[in-house]
């Protein structure tokens, strides 16, 4: 039996997020281009229990000289439509941890299972919480 081919789509409202988390949150984000980012929702298959919510991908020479984006985010739209906005905005916030802010295209490990700065800021859980802060239409206390 063939797989089927995962179809995608752009997912326009996660650069807007990535542009309102930077301009709010300039310390933490420093040296993050929202440009060189873009998010991809397959649209055709359900989400796979257990797996993990996003993949982000980088581009590595010589492929990076002929394309846009440094770094590719890919989520199950199904998922992505699930979250609540601000759900959407921690996972942002979450997924731009994991870009390296020192110049070069790599990805920054999680320190435990996520990124000490959205466990310390948010608590665990947060993504399955709905007592979380917006961090989009909030200020947050960043804690590094």
């Amino acid at each position: 039996m063939a797989q089927t081919k995962p179809e995608y789509e752009r997912i326009a409202e996660f650069k807007t997020i990535i542009d309102k988390l930077i301009a709010k949150y300039p310390e933490i984000l420093e040296g993050i281009d929202s440009n060189s980012i873009a998010c991809f929702g397959i649209n055709n298959k359900e989400p796979k229990e257990g797996k993990p919510l996003f993949d982000l991908k980088t581009v590595s020479y010589p492929i990076r000289l002929d394309v846009e984006y440094d770094y590719y985010v890919i989520i199950n739209t199904t998922d992505w439509n699930a979250l609540s906005e601000k759900h959407k905005a921690l996972l942002t916030m979450d997924i731009l941890c994991s870009i390296s802010r020192e110049g070069e295209v790599r990805l920054v490990p999680f320190d435990l299972k996520d990124h000490a700065v959205m466990l310390r800021t948010v608590g665990v859980d947060y993504m399955t919480r709905d007592d979380v802060p917006d961090i989009i239409n909030d200020k947050i206390d960043w804690k590094e």
